[in-house]
């Protein structure tokens, strides 16, 4: 959670190949990619961005609101 109290994160990676909070160069490996089938709902290993209101509340079984980046 950032100051801002969103959650911005990546998903879907197999294994990640940096640590929290370091900083990157454009292009920098950050992990390898999770195997076929085994996240999400894609047919093809895949990464996404997203941000949220909140993290995953395991009470109410819910992630916080979704947040379209491109709005200002």
């Amino acid at each position: 959670r950032d100051a801002d109290g969103l959650v911005y994160r990546y998903l879907h990676l197999g294994e990640t190949r940096v640590s929290s909070g370091a900083w990157l160069a454009p292009g920098a490996v950050i992990g390898t990619i999770a195997a076929a089938h085994t996240s999400g709902l894609g047919d093809a290993p895949h990464l996404h961005f997203e941000i949220r209101r909140g993290d995953y509340d395991r009470r109410k079984k819910d992630y916080g609101a979704p947040v379209d980046p491109r709005r200002q």
